[in-house]
């Protein structure tokens, strides 16, 4: 592989990258956390029954389980899309994480 395959192939996954969404779920759906390919949080929903009867420390750990999911999806979705664009997809894939 030549350098110009090799910036072809790093564009190709930044555009994957920048069109992968994953949301992660906590507390039965209560909290939903939306993160883009770059890691970066777009949404965060907390339902008003969760505000209405939790308190701040019920709150934060289902932000943090609902933040872990989400992270944990984002991986394999990005090793599932990425695999077929970089090569060494197990070097990759370990980059990312590894088997999640």
């Amino acid at each position: 592989m030549n350098i110009f395959d090799m910036v072809r192939r790093a564009k190709e996954a930044q555009e994957i990258m920048k069109n992968i969404r994953v949301s992660g779920k906590a507390g039965g759906d209560m909290v939903v956390i939306t993160l883009n390919g770059n890691y970066e949080v777009e949404n965060i929903h907390i339902a008003q029954e969760v505000i209405d009867k939790a308190n701040a420390t019920l709150i934060g750990d289902l932000v943090k389980a609902a933040f872990y999911d989400a992270t944990t999806r984002l991986k394999r979705e990005m090793q599932s899309q990425m695999g077929s664009v970089l090569p060494g997809g197990e070097l990759f894939k370990n980059l990312l994480g590894g088997d999640q």
